[in-house]
């Protein structure tokens, strides 16, 4: 189905979609005042005749009624783009337009195009004057701006905050079913961090908490922003290469080796990936501490820890 999900408010989105926009057309694109797009139901629009808008159907939606509150949008922004044309000859000069397009997370069914292909023959059987023969409406999706996208991200001009689906303690607890050597691996390791037994055993269930939301987190940026997850990869393949070298010749005592592991992890995950969120750099920092700790990349000196 086209498009993503979108975890925040309309206005985050508007706001994203702006920065792509003005990465895309540069001095062409003409952003419309927040107080005047009530008016003409438009972000804005570009020299080359194409007009924006953004929309997010906030909540979880089924099927209908997201496609019930994106063809209302379409309905109530036309309507806006026609009974507003003097004003909107008064912004656009020369500029004729000849696209009108929806951008949206996300949109699941074939009767939205119908809709629209409806809503622009009326436009077009108007003749208005700010308007070409040629007219259409359009809805897209983000990958509309991959290639904008992919620069933004590469920079940190917008961040994404990628969430982990929740997470049940059962399945934690199955996991330490199911993966006996690994999970002998994990406690031999934690007995090396705290002494006390309560804490060893929290300690072992968070770790394994944190490396199946990490990988829930990695799952999504693979779906969704492939390159961002491979050069998620890539660093975390780079560190490990060295990891356990440097790990089995310190002098320092587990917990510090674990502090220091961490911290200069998560600093090349936050100078590398500016494209994502600090909460979401976190996640992904303590899945590779926690797929480190389940394997034996990440391992203590026997000499330090008699």
């Amino acid at each position: 189905m086209p498009g993503k999900l979108w975890s925040h408010g309309g206005d985050e989105w508007q706001k994203h979609i702006l920065t792509l926009l003005k990465r895309k057309y540069g001095p062409e694109f003409v952003e419309i005042p927040d107080e005047d797009r009530g008016d003409y139901g438009l972000e804005g629009f570009s020299r080359n005749g194409y007009v924006y808008q953004c929309y997010v159907a906030e909540n979880p939606l089924n099927k209908q009624m997201l496609y019930t509150r994106q063809r209302d949008k379409i309905s109530r922004d036309i309507r806006k783009f026609i009974e507003n044309k003097d004003g909107l000859l008064e912004i656009l000069g020369p500029t004729k337009i000849s696209n009108w397009i929806l951008v949206v997370p996300y949109w699941n069914t074939k009767e939205l195009l119908k809709h629209a292909e409806n809503k622009a023959k009326e436009v077009r059987e108007l003749c208005l004057p700010h308007v070409k023969d040629n007219f259409y409406i359009t809805v897209v999706v983000e990958d509309y701006f991959a290639v904008e996208l992919a620069q933004i991200l590469d920079c940190g001009l917008t961040k994404l905050l990628i969430e982990p689906d929740d997470l049940s303690q059962s399945i934690c607890y199955d996991y330490i079913d199911c993966n006996n050597e690994l999970v002998n691996n994990l406690e031999r390791k934690v007995k090396l961090l705290a002494n006390n037994f309560e804490t060893r055993e929290r300690l072992k269930v968070k770790f394994i908490s944190y490396f199946i939301r990490g990988q829930n987190v990695l799952y999504k940026l693979n779906s969704q922003y492939p390159e961002l997850y491979s050069k998620a990869q890539k660093i975390k393949g780079y560190r490990e290469e060295f990891l356990e070298t440097s790990s089995m010749i310190s002098r320092c005592k587990p917990a510090d080796i674990f502090n220091e592991t961490i911290e200069n992890y998560k600093q090349e995950l936050t100078e590398e990936l500016k494209g994502l969120e600090p909460h979401t750099i976190e996640i992904l920092t303590y899945e590779a501490i926690s797929d480190w700790l389940l394997r034996c990349p990440l391992d203590f000196p026997y000499e330090v820890c008699i």
